[in-house]
């Protein structure tokens, strides 16, 4: 157990007053980890969506009914992984992958493993030192 998942379980003195415990973890500057966090801000803020990807409140718009302010659904419903796909990736050579697909390429994984863990060549090998097939042929060439 990690000392993160240490203080998720048995700290809970170290949980602010939303019930999160906060990553000590600082993330390098000028890494991808710090380039991704900011795409994902920004595309929280454009969606108005919290950090477990669930729409906020805001203001509501006109017969937009209980959706509010830039949300696309209603305030503590989820932001679907393939609706922001079709809006933000939606293009000819975009491949979707939805959730299932994950799934079912995640047990083909596992089963599979064993596969490619494998070392080539994988049949047994048989070393014929004395040149014994030599023994048993014939050529037609010879008298």
């Amino acid at each position: 157990m990690s000392e993160f998942e240490y203080i998720l379980e048995k700290r809970i003195d170290l949980r602010d007053k939303t019930g999160h415990v906060g990553r000590s973890e600082k993330v390098e500057r000028g890494s991808y980890a710090e380039d991704r966090l900011k795409q994902l801000k920004q595309e929280r803020e454009k969606y108005n969506v919290n950090f477990i990807g669930m729409y906020k409140g805001g203001v509501p718009r006109k017969n937009s009914g209980s959706i509010r302010g830039k949300s696309l659904g209603a305030p503590n419903e989820f932001h679907a992984p393939n609706i922001h796909n079709y809006l933000e990736f939606n293009h000819q050579d975009t491949a979707f992958v939805s959730s299932a697909d994950a799934v079912k390429f995640k047990h083909w994984m596992g089963t599979d493993i064993i596969d490619f863990q494998r070392s080539r060549p994988y049949y047994p090998m048989h070393y014929d030192k004395n040149f014994d097939f030599l023994r048993d042929r014939t050529y037609f060439l010879v008298r």
